[in-house]
């Protein structure tokens, strides 16, 4: 038989819960962290701190024994490193390409700004993904080169959409590309 709470005996119905819903937070948070790629390196509650570890990132030291494949991949723009301060973004989403016309043998130079700090960026040309860029602490990302596909050298001439798509805050911008034969 267990005696009144607070006797020796069980826990109370209430602790247990509060140690499962603790347990629960702090899956839901690795789980969260896991999937979005975000850092989240701490949460207090009052008389209890969980502590994630971040995800190594192109300026943190990693041996190649714990590094993570995301860890020993290089972005095009490597993300945020400062922990200060960071200025608000624009609102606005920008992107923009050089060349602006040429054959399907064309190497593209695209850059954007307006995403989030830190965020992966997909850039497809008119359906087709064609590259990937991470924004630095200024929102902004630059120099990512892309190639035509040879698929849509047949449609030429014709103009396609180059696009750059936030995979976490979704905002994109496109601009048009003329192919020439």
């Amino acid at each position: 038989m267990s005696g009144p709470a607070g006797s020796g005996g069980e826990k109370p119905p209430s602790a247990r819960w509060l140690g499962a819903a603790v347990v629960i937070l702090g899956m839901l948070l690795l789980l969260f962290n896991v999937i979005s790629g975000a850092t989240i390196q701490e949460v207090g509650l009052p008389g209890l701190t969980v502590k994630f570890g971040a995800r190594a990132s192109a300026t943190q030291s990693a041996s190649p024994s714990s590094a993570s494949p995301a860890a020993t991949t290089e972005p095009a723009t490597p993300p945020p490193t400062s922990s200060g301060p960071v200025a608000p973004c624009p609102r606005d989403t920008e992107v923009s390409i050089s060349p602006t016309s040429g054959g399907a043998a064309t190497t593209i130079v695209v850059s954007g700004t307006g995403f989030d700090p830190g965020e992966p960026v997909e850039i497809r040309f008119h359906s087709q993904v064609v590259g990937e860029a991470h924004t630095d602490i200024n929102c902004a990302f630059s120099g990512v080169r892309i190639g035509v596909p040879q698929f849509f050298r047949s449609f030429a001439p014709s103009s396609f959409d180059i696009t750059a798509t936030g995979k976490r805050s979704i905002r994109s911008a496109r601009q048009p590309f003329m192919l020439t034969r």
